[in-house]
């Protein structure tokens, strides 16, 4: 299947979720391939960029809250409780390989903050409540250099076995993630779109999955019923408009 319209399909059910919890969840969004993906949910978000400067910055301000968090419920509180004061915040990365490969060749210094606070992010935000999503289309290694501080992937089709280890780690295929056997034109697309495995940290069984699919109708009503209430004016990158949104 499409691989980007089923990562839309996962992200868009996985927002479809959250949102619902008004002030208690918040939805930080970076959007590489210049905003056709994730911005018409504008209102949803807390945080939004498209350009690559203005992610890396909102990256280093996560994780600079995540451990101002930490410092400040340090002997008070061991295990994470959302809520309004402290509520719950996902990290959205569409897609990885966009963000890191173009900083990488670009910009070495802001690729090397952008991969440090994004590994502090993942080893440090789960215990203060901050997570991160990131979609990846290539599951080389170096598209994604933190892969294995990411505990839970989930697997879409993919052309080569081979990528299936590459993506979900080491043996996946044998714990029956066979993403490469999903069909890619199949008779009927109705019967496996959004069928994907997920392998958590530590399963030896892989769990067959599947995403339900947002309609542009469900996105039309979730967007004026789930805005938060803030201005929109913070969404608005800082770089100048000659540079480039996408890679």
């Amino acid at each position: 299947e499409d691989p980007a319209n089923a990562f839309e399909a996962e992200l868009d059910a996985t927002l479809e979720a959250v949102e619902k919890w008004d002030g208690w969840v918040e939805i930080w969004c970076l959007d590489p391939k210049g905003g056709m993906e994730l911005k018409p949910g504008l209102p949803m978000w807390k945080e939004y960029a498209s350009r690559y400067e203005a992610m890396a910055k909102i990256i280093h301000k996560c994780a600079e809250q995540m451990q101002a968090r930490a410092e400040e419920l340090a002997g008070v509180m061991r295990e994470h409780q959302p809520s309004k004061e402290y509520p719950f915040v996902i990290l959205i990365i569409d897609e990885m390989a966009a963000l890191t490969l173009y900083m990488k060749e670009t910009n070495k210094a802001i690729y090397n903050q952008l991969i440090g606070d994004l590994g502090l992010i993942l080893t440090e935000g789960r215990a203060v409540g901050y997570s991160v999503v990131a979609c990846a289309q290539d599951p080389r290694k170096e598209v994604n250099a933190l892969r294995n501080l990411f505990p839970m992937r989930i697997g879409l089709q993919f052309d080569e076995e081979s990528d299936v280890d590459l993506a979900l780690g080491k043996g996946a295929v044998n714990k029956g993630a066979v993403c490469h056997k999903i069909p890619k034109n199949p008779k009927r697309y109705s019967d496996w779109a959004g069928t994907a495995y997920e392998l958590y940290a530590g399963d030896t069984t892989a769990r067959k999955t599947r995403t339900a699919y947002p309609t542009d109708s469900d996105i039309d009503f979730m967007v004026p019923n789930y805005a938060i209430k803030k201005s929109l004016e913070k969404h608005v990158d800082k770089e100048s408009d000659d540079q480039p949104a996408v890679a």
